[in-house]
């Protein structure tokens, strides 16, 4: 699932999330899978500001970090322009959806601007 995260630092990442789990099924931490960071480019009126996505961590190569429960403010999902946003910059080069999430994706987006 694609979640906006607020953290405790104060930064906002958009992120295919998911749960890591130890050996006795109990989840301990989040996975952050293509994570970007989300900032705010204002305009001159609400309309025109614009939403900036940057690479969470620029200087590693790994897509993928765990990140402790403690970190984390509050999940939720996006809005849906930031959702196709996301996707058309990530998906092409790190499939974040596997082909069938990424179909039920486009199937949705077909049904709600029908």
């Amino acid at each position: 699932m694609i979640r906006v995260v607020h953290l405790s630092s104060g930064e906002q990442v958009i992120t295919k999330l998911t749960e890591v789990k130890d050996r006795d099924g109990d989840p301990f931490c989040y996975m952050f899978t293509v994570p970007m960071l989300l900032t705010l480019i204002p305009g001159e009126t609400a309309e025109d500001a614009k939403i900036n996505y940057l690479p969470w961590s620029p200087f590693s190569s790994s897509v993928e970090y765990k990140v402790s429960f403690d970190k984390i403010i509050s999940v939720a999902e996006p809005l849906d322009y930031v959702l196709d946003s996301y996707l058309n910059i990530v998906q092409p080069k790190y499939p974040v959806l596997d082909p069938r999430e990424f179909e039920q994706y486009l199937q949705n987006r077909r049904n709600k601007n029908v």
